[in-house]
């Protein structure tokens, strides 16, 4: 019973990867699943951040040729910011990129310390992520 139950609501429902509005007015996201009561478990956010983080590398890489020549702490950071601020919010970042094209993480420490994200917006993770930068 259950898995034909399953194949009919699939079915009438659809399916869709991104939050749509239905027709009665309702977030929803998936199999019909409004956003409003959706809950995740632990082991599914760290399921879905896995497989997005997996993404962004490979987005991170294909923007950046040099990705692959930094130190993996240096590849870290700059995925996390790109997790953070998206990769068009990291392409403002033009010094500090310059800086890690040329594996110079105390410059890229500096310039990540010099922004409005360390200064204004998440300065204890900017700081957190500008010492990993300068530790290597």
């Amino acid at each position: 019973m259950r898995e034909e139950l399953l194949k009919s609501i699939r079915k009438h429902e659809g399916y869709s990867y991104t939050t749509y509005t239905d027709h009665l007015g309702f977030e929803t996201i998936g199999i019909g699943f409004r956003t409003k009561y959706l809950t995740l478990t632990e082991d599914e956010c760290m399921s879905i951040l896995g497989r997005t983080v997996d993404e962004l590398v490979e987005k991170v890489r294909n923007k950046y040729e040099w990705f692959d020549d930094m130190e993996e702490k240096a590849q870290i950071v700059l995925v996390e910011l790109a997790y953070q601020i998206g990769l068009k919010g990291v392409s403002k970042f033009r010094l500090m990129l310059k800086a890690l094209s040329e594996c110079d993480y105390e410059e890229a420490s500096k310039q990540l310390l010099d922004s409005r994200l360390a200064k204004v917006q998440t300065p204890n993770r900017a700081k957190a992520l500008a010492q990993n930068l300068s530790s290597i």
